[in-house]
């Protein structure tokens, strides 16, 4: 204690800091949020994750549609069962809430589905209303909000132009949790993340299994991100919070899948993937691979740089998958120490 012997003194106060550990809720547990965690070890946090799927309120619905419907047929025998399951739900439902209310930080990564943002439909007034210790919220979204800028330089200033549904339906996504900061400042914060890659997700076993190919169209060109280093970009926005402000999470460097692919080959000693000429290989490619092809743009990071202060772990795609690359296995014969 202080002099005064009730405010704890400087000292105090960051000892308190280093002790307590953050309450993070996730909402949605893929790629990302598995590597925030991570980015966590050996520090104090505590985790708690809301599903999108099949959740608490998705089991609700089904069982009160099972409830109703046997009712129809006993002709009432199950209103009893009914009404402890409305006891029960309305419990568990409390629970949810208080749980996610202790939240300093809320992490978003479910994207929209048909259109909607399923975590604002199942959560959304819990995080208006009940979260009054938050501090942070991140949505992640996607630099596939600028459309297609032929090869152009996009920056968070720039007109978002969606060409594809899901890139709309992830600006509609944008603006509503923008309207939670401006209407109930809750403190949002959008990242438009380039392509994610990580130890889980990449092409590596693709190129080495020969079953990768390298669709080429003239002056395409994308930015990657390695999850550790969004993870990093989420951990100082969550130090130094900047409510209602958006940033680009991308590599330094745009390039093309021919290069991406032969640079796998080059690490892991296997033959370069066939190239598909993508003009001819429309008919043959998937509707998202079709969506991905028809956008070229080169994203700006300079802004996770400038206000955040972050320094990429793995500036371009040399690096990241040099990292993520093991290394091939000895020569036949070959002597192991």
């Amino acid at each position: 204690m202080s002099e005064k012997g009730n405010t704890p003194g400087v000292a105090e106060k960051a000892e308190q800091e280093r002790d307590h550990a953050p309450k993070i809720a996730l909402f949605g547990f893929g790629c990302v949020a598995r590597h925030l965690i991570r980015s966590f070890d050996g520090e104090k946090a505590v985790f708690s994750k809301f599903s999108s799927r099949m959740n608490l309120f998705g089991r609700a619905k089904l069982e009160e549609r099972k409830v109703h419907l046997l009712n129809r047929v006993t002709g009432g025998a199950l209103a009893k069962a009914s009404a402890l399951f409305s006891a029960a739900l309305g419990e568990a439902s409390r629970k949810l809430s208080d749980q996610a209310a202790e939240a300093e930080y809320a992490l978003v990564t479910v994207p929209p589905v048909n259109g909607a943002d399923l975590i604002l439909q199942m959560y959304g007034d819990i995080i208006t209303h009940k979260m009054k210790n938050l501090k942070w919220l991140g949505y992640l979204s996607t630099i596939g909000v600028y459309g297609d800028l032929q090869g152009g330089v996009c920056d968070e200033n720039t007109p978002v132009n969606p060409k594809n549904a899901r890139s709309r339906a992830r600006v509609a996504a944008e603006r509503q949790w923008l309207s939670l900061y401006q209407n109930h400042n809750v403190p949002v914060h959008i990242f438009r993340l380039a392509g994610i890659y990580a130890e889980d997700r990449n092409n590596i076993r693709n190129v080495i299994s020969g079953d990768a190919r390298s669709v080429v169209r003239q002056g395409h060109a994308f930015n990657r991100i390695h999850a550790e280093d969004i993870a990093g970009v989420l951990r100082a926005s969550m130090r130094n919070p900047t409510p209602g402000e958006i940033f680009n999470v991308a590599d330094d460097e745009p390039a093309n899948a021919r290069d991406i692919n032969n640079y796998i080959a080059l690490l892991t000693d296997s033959a370069p993937p066939p190239e598909l000429d993508y003009e001819n290989s429309q008919h043959i490619l998937s509707e998202r691979m079709n969506e991905f092809y028809q956008e070229s743009k080169r994203a700006d990071n300079g802004k996770i740089k400038r206000v955040l202060g972050y320094r990429l772990k793995y500036p371009n795609y040399r690096a990241g998958y040099a990292a993520l690359t093991p290394a091939p296995p000895p020569p036949p014969g070959a002597q192991i120490n």
